[in-house]
């Protein structure tokens, strides 16, 4: 089988932001206890949803890559 979590979510907002209400630590901890059980796991996160803003289109994907990997940088790796 494949053990897969998908953590929901982030959007990519105006100004150059990405917005959430994830627990890092929270994920941090299920991500622990899996690795424990020795059960390899992907974690993937949802971009938007329903209702949710459509990405700033004045950003090209080189310059959208740079805010998620200074954000990956400054929050979810920070756990």
């Amino acid at each position: 089988g494949v053990n897969v979590i998908i953590w929901f979510s982030v959007n990519l907002a105006a100004n150059s932001t990405i917005e959430n209400s994830l627990d890092f630590e929270c994920i941090a901890r299920v991500a622990h206890t899996l690795r424990q059980k020795d059960l390899p796991t992907a974690h993937l996160i949802s971009v938007g949803g329903w209702d949710a803003p459509h990405p700033d289109t004045s950003l090209s994907g080189d310059e959208w890559f740079q805010v998620w990997q200074k954000w990956n940088l400054d929050n979810a790796a920070s756990v």
